[in-house]
């Protein structure tokens, strides 16, 4: 496409592509995938000297034909980015298709129509049920029994149609981020009052850690190792903003506490917890709800629980060994970030999927409530360790993405095409060469060894014109 006459169909072609670059956005992709998947679209497409740019909730491609006409600019603003891992995974087999020339720009531009206008892919009692389950798994990592355990599923599944509610009102992130820890943490004391035997604050943890950002501060951090400053400190301020919402929303409702009448014990007792075997199980079970709950694909679901469960036993046992807790939980979400970049290029799918459920396990929630506690007497040195861990585990996901990336790129780039496939057709070569040399002496050995041959490898034709007495057996 180089003509003037061509700019129409350059033109459509380049709606596709940003399109679907503004769906991987709006559903929580990474800045770097977005624009490697723009550039794989337009490339499959026919269109060469493409440059697309991301920052943050803009969007821009642009096509330079040559000097023979004039270049092509479109631009385009995502302007609400929400957590929707089934749109998400939509979007990424729609690159996967588009790459491979699958489809013609009008079936592209349907496909981005119904992805657009798809609804949530579970019931909304399953989101809820979900959310629920959970906050009670999320609970047993924190020290909590069946009964925290108990009291912050029912805390969470309370307050799920009110946030369901406030999204369908247009809401902004923000305060539903402020809502739903405050109801959570409500409902949690109001059990407490009305005699559940659980211990507030563990419940309240449990509680209140799947409202925490973790999949905005695992992108943010990614966008900033890859030099995307603009998207990573915007993707990093938002992180920091939801999170500070879930921590006022809490306190919003430790501090309702005193409303209730007797004053709720809020002080978090030692973290003894249970065996790692029992924590592993409780990791998986919540990062799978947690991806039910973000609307991720079913057959994704098994290994997003192992991947969460095996970054919970990593972080555990740094802990064992005397690790500081910073390390151990960077540590953990590296082989988070590893496992799901590695998965991704298996299922052809965002990493994000993966790394955003993955992560439920090791998010700060006990430390963001010892730090509310502590800051009432004007201790705020929880709230920066909860800080620290953030930044951990953001920077540790980031790490091993870009080591995997890297690793799978020279692979591809080098390793494949200069290493592998050149030895493999010389191997194919030297057994086709081998094959061939091997026919004549097999017939003249067939002639005195006849017997090999006639039992069960295959008899030689010569042989079996002999056996039957034919005359022009030695001829042959």
């Amino acid at each position: 496409m180089t003509a003037a006459a061509d700019r129409p169909a350059a033109r459509r072609t380049l709606a596709v592509v940003i399109r679907v670059g503004a769906l991987l956005l709006a559903s929580g992709a990474a800045t770097d995938e977005v624009e490697r998947a723009m550039q794989r679209i337009a490339r499959a497409s026919g269109l060469s000297s493409v440059l697309a740019i991301v920052q943050f909730g803009t969007i821009s491609v642009s096509y330079d034909p040559g000097p023979e006409a004039e270049p092509i600019t479109l631009i385009r603003v995502a302007r609400s980015t929400m957590t929707d891992y089934a749109r998400l995974a939509a979007a990424s087999d729609l690159e996967r298709r588009l790459s491979h020339s699958r489809m013609t720009v009008e079936e592209a531009l349907a496909e981005i129509e119904r992805i657009e206008g798809t609804g949530d892919p579970y019931p909304g009692w399953i989101t809820w049920l979900a959310a629920a389950i959970s906050a009670g798994g999320a609970t047993v990592l924190f020290g909590g029994g069946v009964a925290e355990a108990a009291a912050a599923s029912i805390a969470t599944f309370a307050a799920r149609p009110v946030l369901d509610w406030l999204t369908r009102r247009g809401l902004p992130t923000f305060f539903r981020n402020v809502a739903g820890p405050a109801i959570a943490v409500i409902v949690v004391l109001a059990l407490v009052l009305l005699g559940v035997p659980a211990l507030a604050p563990v419940a309240v943890t449990g509680a209140i850690v799947i409202f925490l950002p973790g999949a905005a501060l695992t992108a943010g951090m990614r966008d900033l190792i890859d030099g995307s400053i603009v998207s990573g400190s915007a993707r990093l301020a938002e992180a920091l903003l939801l999170g500070a919402a879930a921590a006022i929303g809490a306190n919003i409702g430790l501090q309702a506490a005193d409303l209730f009448g007797p004053t709720v014990e809020l002080g978090l007792p030692p973290l003894e917890g249970f065996s790692i075997l029992v924590q592993a199980i409780a990791a998986a079970i919540a990062c799978a709800a947690f991806g039910i709950q973000s609307g991720v694909p079913v057959r994704f679901m098994l290994s997003i629980a192992i991947v969460g469960a095996a970054g919970l036993i990593v972080d555990r046992l740094a802990l064992l060994a005397g690790i500081d807790a910073v390390v151990a939980t960077a540590a953990a979400a590296v082989l988070i970030g590893a496992a799901g970049r590695w998965r991704a290029r298996a299922f052809r799918t965002s990493a994000t999927i993966w790394i955003g459920a993955a992560t439920l396990p090791l998010l700060p929630g006990r430390l963001l409530v010892e730090g509310l506690i502590a800051a009432q007497a004007g201790d705020v040195a929880p709230l920066v360790g909860a800080i620290l861990i953030g930044f951990a585990i953001g920077i540790g996901c980031a790490l091993g993405d870009v080591v995997i990336q890297t690793i799978a790129e020279i692979n591809d780039t080098i390793v494949q095409p200069v290493v592998i496939n050149p030895a493999a057709g010389l191997v194919e070569e030297g057994l086709t060469w081998i094959s061939q040399a091997a026919r004549p002496s097999e017939r003249g050995f067939g002639r005195r060894r006849g017997g090999w041959f006639g039992t069960g490898l295959g008899t030689s034709p010569r042989v079996e014109a002999q056996s039957r007495g034919d005359e022009g057996a030695e001829s042959d």
